[in-house]
């Protein structure tokens, strides 16, 4: 009784969705950057 299964892991797919959010998360960082040095030149 109970659940027997082989759990695997799509190496490949998991490091395409961290490159994604890594990006993602890169780009909001540099358009903040973006915009604080903009605020502050005026």
């Amino acid at each position: 009784m109970g659940i027997h299964a082989t759990p695997s892991i799509d190496l490949e797919a998991l490091l395409e969705w961290k490159d994604g959010v890594v990006d993602r998360l890169m780009s909001g960082v540099e358009k903040l950057c973006k915009h604080v040095r903009r605020r502050e030149a005026m």
